[in-house]
């Protein structure tokens, strides 16, 4: 693994000196959807298992490089591989690439033209999966900047994802539960303070359409790389109700510039539990105890 996340951290390293940039910025309906009939492309793309995971990273690392009009880049499937860590990175790494770039053009996030004897350009395409051409969301929302409220509310937010999530390796070290779980926490904290975040567990499964598996696996994660604390917060309706609490979560950006293996020599492991239950709320109350 840690020959894996050298790698990476040398790709990414190259591929930042290219794109000169500090965040790469996602729109927010790609990580949480306002309706709970409609499930957000994150969570539909991580509904593939360990194939969900490769086509996220991927695509996060297509939006990271594609920096300008008309958003393509022309990379190998064995540069990708290697950027989010995949073993053998030349062989069954480019080959579970290729897998997840084929996904992603059928499900409309991509464009691919590809020519004999050349690599596949690839041009990115709306990460809400509406097949649009890409267009980039801060230019978007200074569009709008000064119009009336209503328009501004139906402009799509967006999210400020750090470099360093490539560059110090955590796009390779974590799994699809941890980057979804990080993806949302960055999302919830946006424009604000990260500390003290909160969503019930139906809110969660509304919003994000992850199970209940997924984000207890994820913030269990977080927490074991000290990227999130988990806190019991009361919940004070009057001094008469009955005194309940909830979890609440401060995700630790300052953590992103740390490469992931120190990150986890720091980190306590012992508040992560090896199998998390199904019962979110049963493994945030442990987590939060310890």
């Amino acid at each position: 693994m840690d020959n894996d996340l050298a790698t990476a951290r040398e790709v990414a390293s190259q591929l930042s000196e290219r794109a000169q940039r500090d965040s790469v910025p996602l729109r927010a309906g790609f990580i949480e959807s306002s309706s709970p009939l409609v499930v957000p492309p994150l969570a539909s793309l991580m509904r593939g298992g360990r194939g969900g995971e490769v086509k996220v990273k991927v695509l996060l690392s297509i939006l990271w490089t594609a920096t300008a009009a008309p958003y393509s880049v022309r990379r190998g499937a064995r540069v990708w591989a290697a950027l989010i860590g995949l073993p053998d990175p030349d062989g069954k790494g480019a080959a579970r690439v290729n897998d997840a770039l084929r996904t992603l053009t059928e499900k409309k996030f991509l464009k691919s033209d590809r020519r004999p004897g050349k690599t596949a350009q690839l041009t990115l395409l709306s990460e809400l999966q509406t097949g649009a051409e890409y267009t980039h969301p801060g230019e978007a929302w200074a569009a709008v900047k000064g119009a009336d409220p209503k328009v501004r509310r139906r402009t799509q937010r967006y999210v400020k994802l750090p470099v360093s999530l490539w560059t110090s390796g955590w796009i390779a070290a974590l799994d699809g539960p941890g980057l979804a779980m990080l993806l949302i926490l960055l999302s919830s904290a946006r424009g604000r303070d990260p500390e003290n975040l909160w969503f019930t567990p139906q809110v969660a499964s509304d919003r994000y359409a992850l199970s209940e598996t997924t984000r207890a696996r994820g913030i269990a994660e977080l927490q074991r790389y000290g990227l999130v604390s988990v806190y019991r917060a009361p919940v004070m309706r009057d001094q008469i109700s009955p005194r309940r609490f909830r979890n609440t979560f401060t995700l630790h950006t300052e953590k992103f510039d740390e490469r992931p293996e120190v990150a986890l020599e720091v980190a306590s492991t012992s508040m992560v539990p090896k199998n998390p239950p199904i019962d979110i709320d049963a493994v945030l109350d442990a987590l939060a105890s310890k």
